[in-house]
């Protein structure tokens, strides 16, 4: 809670959005100059200046500094004239002036004005508590969509039947669509939503059975061109647009463009792909009239709102409305106006002050009862050296050092490493530390000595530069006696993303025993982050070979992820064997690496095993690269898994190979009386399902899983 009450926070966020309203204007004027431009167009626009203001305040902190506005001039002092203490109050009725009588200390001082309460509100810690209030409010009302949504794709049902099935790849084939959409059904949505950023669904309401099949083909395709756009994603750029700088109305209106723009062009293109505007706009007036508006539109794409409706109607039946999608040479000039407009923005600063004081005479007051008092603010200089005698003799200690260390010998290397543990700024000993480093005769005991020097800094950046430069030292790729003390270095760590970045630096060192893998995977295992353990393990799979004990710490690690995403993904890791990228002289020649088991579910009865599972490979090798899923629900297999005699209710199997850009796929669903019905597509194209290309199915379900 201090983090998010932290005046500094807020004053970064509004920093940005006063610099960001600069950008958000002139996207109002480019949107309106696009007036007879694409709606894709304009969305883009939007999506753009959105992302530069969210990016504003990272690039400040990042681009060089540009100072070409000054501050106002410093204010003048009058000597001879006493002034105020900060925070006090001044009385004018008790000031006299010298030689006057002096006013009766007895009189009783007045109560305090309700102006002067007001003033003697800590207003900065005010406004900090109302923005995360406001922030909180804007997320919790997004959590509740979200949970919304979770809880109607728990309920729903999957649409298996062949019609909707035909008609979802026949337009995802016209719309170039490459991802897999899921089709769900459920009884309490009340209009057509998707959502989902990699695993996009598409939910129907209950009525949709008895749609006219024109009806369902723009509905779908309308569902369909929202998962195309990845809209999913850029929703959520204007979630977090709003949660930062709910404050600023100019964002309010920048997310609602946003949107309108994104309805505006998912229906250009339905229109695009040959259907009648006319016939369009007819459909979309009876779902309005018929659907209202849909559950927890914040989370998830709805398609019609009645806010929105009269607007798209309008665009719908405009035939000088262009309707192509926004092309790549767009996307590029659009994101390189955006950054000419943030790069300078955050680079702006105010220029110094003035140091000099202006100095009037000193004038007398005059010597009458009734004296005005003049409030000022007296401007010092700063002594230009603010480290003071200690830090300036640890800078000269710090040269003496390195010059040392740059003689190169090797008798004084522990000598140096001793005395650079003694320097109290983490700054100062990592430049000590990485001038030792760049000596190629380092001993692996000078090696230790140096990753445990900097076990007492105070910055996790410094200490991860000093690792960094560690593991690219020859002794340690050529040594793992060194590696204990990495550990414990790593443990050290408190910031996710340094330790993650001297993590995977050691996995792609080279390839470690299995005992020091074990202890590799334990240090990650205490990194907090869901995400930058996920990052850590990847790492781990993709360039270390590891037998069973180093897997169990694989899998331990991958159990502590709270997130079940990443902890899927982690662990879909596991099930990649790769030839280690590090390896001294790989051979020219690797055999396919077999993956492992995935964590699957049988059970078998009456003779039948049931399969419930799914996998995600990623291939690599001396081979093209693959990419492989499996997903299996309730299907019903004999001897083997390959010789699949039945599908459950509600069940599918869905086999996916990619290679060399190619996508084969093969689904079967449940057909008459439970005897599954296949369909296969070669890049979104249908082909028949024949001897080759079930012999193609079942040599992958041998090859990735075992009966």
């Amino acid at each position: 809670m201090s983090t998010i009450l932290n005046p500094a926070l807020f004053a970064a966020v509004a920093d940005a959005a006063v610099r960001g309203t600069v950008i958000l204007l002139a996207a109002l004027a480019a949107t309106a100059l696009m007036r007879r431009s694409s709606a894709s167009a304009r969305h883009m626009v939007w999506l753009a200046a959105l992302t530069a203001v969210l990016l504003l305040p990272i690039a400040r902190s990042i681009v060089p500094e540009w100072r070409v506005l000054p501050l106002p001039a410093a204010a003048t002092v009058m000597p001879g004239v006493e002034s105020a203490a900060p925070g006090t109050r001044r009385d004018l009725s008790t000031a006299t002036a010298p030689g006057a009588e002096p006013v009766n200390a007895a009189v009783p001082t007045p109560a305090p004005t309700m102006a002067e309460r007001l003033a003697d509100v800590d207003w900065s810690r005010a406004a900090v508590l109302l923005w995360a209030v406001g922030s909180a409010l804007v997320l919790v009302r997004l959590l509740a969509g979200v949970a919304r949504l979770l809880w109607i794709e728990r309920r729903a049902t999957e649409l298996t039947d062949d019609e909707w099935v035909r008609l979802t790849d026949g337009l995802s084939r016209r719309l170039r669509l490459g991802r897999i959409v899921r089709l769900l059904r459920e009884p309490a949505a009340t209009v057509p939503m998707t959502w989902g950023v990699f695993h996009p669904v598409v939910l129907l309401p209950a009525e949709s059975e008895q749609w006219p099949d024109e009806r369902r083909r723009v509905v779908l395709a309308h569902e369909l061109a929202h998962v195309r756009r990845w809209d999913a994603l850029t929703q959520w750029v204007a979630h977090l647009a709003l949660a930062l700088f709910w404050f600023n109305p100019l964002v309010w209106i920048a997310v609602r463009r946003l949107r309108q723009e994104r309805e505006h062009a998912c229906d250009d293109a339905v229109l695009e792909i040959g259907t009648r505007a006319a016939d369009y706009a007819s459909h979309l007036l009876d779902i309005v009239r018929s659907l209202g508006s849909g559950p927890s539109a914040a989370a998830g794409l709805a398609m019609a709102r009645r806010s929105q409706f009269e607007g798209r109607l309008l665009a719908i039946l405009d035939g000088a409305v262009r309707r192509n999608a926004a092309s790549r040479a767009a996307a590029l000039a659009t994101a390189a106006a955006a950054l000419a407009c943030l790069l300078p923005l955050a680079a702006l600063r105010p220029a110094a002050a003035a140091t000099e004081v202006a100095q009037l005479p000193s004038v007398p007051a005059p010597a009458s009862d009734s004296v005005t008092i003049v409030e000022t603010t007296t401007i010092t200089e700063q002594s230009v050296d603010e480290a003071g005698p200690a830090a300036m003799d640890e800078i000269g200690e710090r040269d003496r050092l390195v010059a040392s260390a740059r003689r190169g010998d090797p008798g004084q290397y522990a000598d140096i490493i001793r005395a650079a543990a003694g320097i109290s700024s983490a700054t100062d000993r990592r430049l000590v530390l990485a001038a030792v480093l760049e000596r190629p005769d380092l001993s692996r005991d000078n090696l230790g000595a140096i990753i445990q020097a900097t076990r007492t800094m105070d910055s996790d950046a410094e200490r991860r530069l000093v690792l960094a430069a560690a593991v690219r030292h020859p002794v340690f790729r050529a040594s793992s006696t060194v590696l204990p003390a990495f550990v414990d270095a790593l443990g050290w760590m408190r910031a996710p993303l340094e330790a993650r970045l001297v993590a995977t630096s050691a996995f792609a060192a080279r390839p470690w025993s299995p005992a020091s893998q074990v202890a590799l995977l334990r240090a990650v295992g205490r990194t907090e982050s869901d995400t930058e353990r996920r990052i850590m393990l990847t790492a781990a799979a993709q360039h270390q070979r590891m037998d069973e004990q180093a897997r169990a710490a694989y899998i331990a690690a991958a159990g502590g992820i709270r997130s079940q995403t990443e902890r899927r993904l982690a662990l879909n890791e596991l099930t990649v064997q790769r030839v280690p990228a590090v390896a001294a002289n790989p051979p020219r020649s690797t055999p396919a690496p077999r993956a492992p088991e995935p964590v699957t579910e049988t059970r078998r009865s009456g003779g039948l095993a049931q399969w419930d599972g799914e996998m995600h490979l990623e291939l690599s090798g001396d081979s093209l690269p693959r990419v492989v899923r499996i997903t299996a629900e309730k299907v019903f297999f004999g001897a083997e898994r390959w010789d699949i005699q039945r599908i459950g209710a509600g069940g599918r199997l869905v086999v996916e190979e990619r290679v060399d850009g190619q996508l084969r796929r093969v689904r079967a669903v449940a057909g008459t009386d439970g005897r599954p019905a296949f369909t296969y597509t070669v890049d979104g194209q249908s082909r028949p399902f024949n001897q080759a290309s079930r012999g193609w199915m079942n040599a992958l379900i041998r090859e990735f899983t075992t009966s």
